[in-house]
């Protein structure tokens, strides 16, 4: 399963980029609604994918099979009424790191012009309730808003 997760993942990145124009579109469409299918069965068979399963980036082939980014293109009506609350279950469970669903969850909403629920995005936007926020991202198990880049600096202090 790791070297189809690999493969999906080389393929969603196919036309992205550069190349996403004109019919280029229509074509990573297409990959993207075969690879929506693909994660279905996964799920459908094993559960989310994770690392107990796939494997880590530290595998020595050194490819990260995360599924993140085949979720973020999925259509929005299947991405809520069918990954959001496996992936929530999944986190629950302890077998996905919470920053996923918070990401694939946030991302649905700012393409629908709406605030963040978990903040996992860096935006112009300012957070308008920083205590309600962090007691969102405690339910899911991310740590308070802003860790990350306080984390990143105390290791990283000499690096730009």
């Amino acid at each position: 399963m790791r070297e189809e997760i690999l493969e999906m993942k080389r393929k969603d990145q196919l036309y992205r980029g550069r190349n996403y124009i004109g019919e280029n579109i229509i074509k990573q469409d297409s990959i993207d609604d075969i690879n929506t299918s693909k994660l279905i069965t996964i799920f459908e068979k094993y559960g989310y994918p994770n690392h107990a399963i796939i494997g880590t980036s530290s595998n020595p082939d050194k490819n990260n099979p995360s599924i993140r980014v085949m979720l973020l293109h999925t259509e929005d009506s299947i991405r809520v009424s069918y990954f959001l609350p496996k992936i929530l279950l999944s986190v629950k469970e302890g077998k996905c790191n919470p920053f996923t669903y918070g990401v694939v969850y946030d991302q649905h909403l700012l393409y629908d012009k709406e605030e963040q629920k978990y903040w996992t995005y860096k935006t112009k936007r300012s957070i308008t309730n920083t205590k309600k926020i962090n007691e969102l991202r405690e339910s899911i198990g991310l740590p308070r808003h802003g860790y990350e880049t306080w984390r990143f600096n105390k290791l990283y202090k000499n690096k730009k």
